[in-house]
């Protein structure tokens, strides 16, 4: 009967064992669980703002390319106006101060003219 008990004993505290084994790993499956979400976690943060760094200088480039195509345009325009001036005024002076006739709308007023008459 001793061996018996022992053996029952010798069972149980297998058993105890396996149950704390068992235990203990579901505790260090789950800790590995939680440890590679965590890492995931990390590395799609890293991916995103590694996305948006490599995104930020391509969408500077487009914001530039139309500030350029925008000031292309207008400084095109002030040349086209500045074009036309020119011709008015070889024509001045080719038929002669005297007989040019101008009319406002041909003289464009300096940005500071104010309005007022400044005598000297």
């Amino acid at each position: 009967m001793d061996k018996l008990k022992k053996s029952m004993k010798d069972a149980k505290e297998s058993y105890d064992m396996l149950g704390e084994y068992i235990e203990s790993r579901d505790f260090v499956i789950m800790a590995l669980t939680s440890n590679r979400d965590s890492v995931q976690e990390l590395l799609n943060s890293h991916k995103k703002k590694m996305k948006e760094r490599i995104n930020a200088p391509e969408a500077m480039v487009i914001a530039l390319k139309k500030e350029i195509i925008a000031t292309t345009k207008a400084l095109n325009t002030k040349i086209d106006e500045l074009e036309r001036e020119l011709a008015l005024c070889r024509v001045v002076m080719k038929n002669g101060v005297s007989s040019a006739v101008l009319n406002y709308e041909d003289v464009s007023k300096p940005k500071e003219f104010s309005g007022d008459k400044v005598y000297m």
